[in-house]
């Protein structure tokens, strides 16, 4: 795991719903073509030419998704507090049946003595 600040913006930025639900229209470019082309796309902002681009950079999109990435995260943050809280509450209950199954050793072995 790394801090989200090494994480690029760009990629922090990708809607967690993306892999899902890629538009119709999406072209897959091929992993050899970014190899091969990927300085001269960057150099000639190659993407900043496609509507697909234009679209996804309006200011109501991009507010949009920030805020699924956000709802993302929040759901993920409480998931994870909620197993963490059902987790505490387990260790709790087991040590409450140690310290009876002890108390109630203790007395048996008391009476025991008698």
């Amino acid at each position: 795991m790394v801090g989200l600040a090494v994480v690029p913006r760009v990629v922090v930025n990708v809607p967690p719903e993306y892999p899902r639900y890629l538009p119709t229209a999406y072209y897959k470019i091929h992993y050899n073509d970014l190899r091969q082309h990927w300085q001269e796309w960057d150099y000639n902002r190659e993407w900043h030419n496609h509507d697909w681009f234009k679209a996804e950079m309006k200011p109501d999109v991009k507010a949009e998704r920030q805020a699924l990435i956000n709802q993302e995260r929040a759901r993920h943050r409480n998931a994870i507090e909620r197993e963490h809280q059902m987790a505490q509450q387990m260790f709790r209950q087991q040590e409450q049946l140690h310290v009876r199954t002890e108390h109630e050793h203790q007395e048996a072995m008391r009476r025991a003595q008698q």
